[in-house]
Order: C-alpha cells, then sequence, then structure tokens
C-alpha cells in the first residue's frame, strides 16, 4: 500500500514523503495512529500542502510553548462575519 507520511517515522520516513509499506503495516500501525493517510492520485498534492501547513504551524506553537494557539495564529484566522473564505481584517 502507498501511504503519504504525516509526521516522520522512524525507519520509513520523513513527513510528507509517499512510501510504500505493507497493508498490515498500513493498516494496524501508520493509520490508527495518524502517522500516514493512503495515497491517492487526486489526494497527493493537498495532503503534501497539508503536511507542510501542520508542520509550520507545529514548529511555531513548539517554538512558544506559553502563548495560546488562538494568540500565535491570530494572523491567519477567518472572518465569520463577512463572506465565507474571506481573511479577517487585522
Amino acid at each position: 500500500m502507498e501511504v503519504l507520511l504525516l509526521k516522520d517515522v522512524p525507519g520509513i520516513g520523513s513527513a510528507g514523503q509517499m512510501k510504500k509499506v505493507s497493508d498490515g503495516y498500513a493498516r494496524n500501525f501508520l493509520l490508527p495512529r495518524k502517522l500516514a493517510v493512503v495515497a491517492t492520485e487526486g489526494a497527493d498534492a493537498s495532503a503534501i500542502t497539508a503536511v507542510t501547513l501542520l508542520a509550520g504551524v507545529d514548529a511555531i506553537l513548539t517554538a512558544a510553548p506559553n502563548q495560546s494557539a488562538s494568540t500565535l495564529l491570530s494572523p491567519w484566522s477567518l472572518n465569520t462575519s463577512g463572506g465565507e473564505g474571506e481573511a479577517a481584517q487585522q
């Protein structure tokens, strides 16, 4: 089975890499622990983008452990009172 790694997995690869692993390893270890997702042709690009985004958020939260996530991520918050998908004006 081909999977896209969401996190670094020792002995397998780094987050964002596509790897071929046994079906049992994927089903019983990687997928339940949310370390990987099943790779599909249409989802590859969007999944890689999501992994990159999550890695950036994780780095921000790790660098400033005493601040709340909402404070650190406020520049990227969405304005729900305006149109759908509009960025918040700050």
